[in-house]
């Protein structure tokens, strides 16, 4: 192999020149498009770990929380639930509300919750969209409610039939913490998952629930730094 005398060839000509004029193999080449292969595959590779995870969270959030008499081969995901009389509207809600005071009795793995600074598990909100805001308002209806196992708010109300005659869309948010294992070969471990129930009466007859979770790290991230690429927002559904 002749060494490369000239400065000037040796900063400007490209490499498959030099190996042709002085039979200098590029080896920086080489390595470079093998650092681009195995980062590359390692991204991939932890973007389907992390979508896989997000996919299987979502089916538990489903069955736990939306369709909650699928069982076994059943749980293929449809991301709504019809809701016919009010019966059967305050027995969901109430269903809804005790199991996420509960919701370990519900999984394999077991979450968390926030807390008040009196160790009170948070309770889930239940916020209120209607036809017109100011009559509702006037008739002592409120735009937000907070739920507990005992209380329901206007659902647990004897006049709920005209209250839901004001109501255009509702929805339920509450948020799970997921801490995993160090092992798990994630983004990270700790997950908090911001679960909204969605319920659509805008043409009345049926009440529409749809799930919409989303997730966001929380606590240590993993120190991979091609893991913590994947830490983004994926989408579950």
């Amino acid at each position: 192999m002749v060494k490369i005398t000239k400065i000037k060839d040796r900063l400007y000509m490209p490499p498959m020149k030099k190996y042709e004029v002085y039979g200098k193999f590029p080896w920086k080449i080489v390595i470079q498009f093998l650092l681009i292969v195995s980062t590359t595959s390692q991204t991939l590779l932890i973007v389907n770990r992390s979508t896989t995870y997000s996919y299987n969270q979502y089916t538990l959030w489903n069955k736990v929380f939306l369709n909650k008499d699928v069982e076994g081969s059943d749980t293929s995901i449809t991301n709504s639930y019809n809701i016919f009389g009010i019966n059967g509207l305050k027995s969901f809600v109430q269903k809804t509300v005790d199991r996420y005071y509960d919701v370990n009795s519900f999984t394999i793995d077991d979450y968390d919750y926030h807390y008040s600074s009196s160790g009170v598990k948070k309770p889930p909100k239940l916020l209120f969209q209607y036809y017109d805001n100011d009559r509702a308002l006037g008739k002592g209806y409120e735009l937000e409610y907070k739920l507990y196992d005992n209380d329901l708010g206007p659902f647990s109300s004897p006049d709920i039939q005209d209250f839901m005659d004001q109501v255009k869309k509702f929805e339920i948010h509450f948020i799970l913490v997921h801490k995993l294992d160090k092992h798990v070969n994630l983004a990270s471990r700790c997950y908090e998952w911001n679960i909204v129930l969605k319920f659509d009466y805008s043409y009345h007859g049926v009440v529409e629930a749809k799930l919409d979770p989303k997730r966001q790290t929380c606590g240590d991230t993993n120190s991979n730094p091609l893991l913590r690429q994947s830490s983004k927002e994926l989408p579950v559904a």
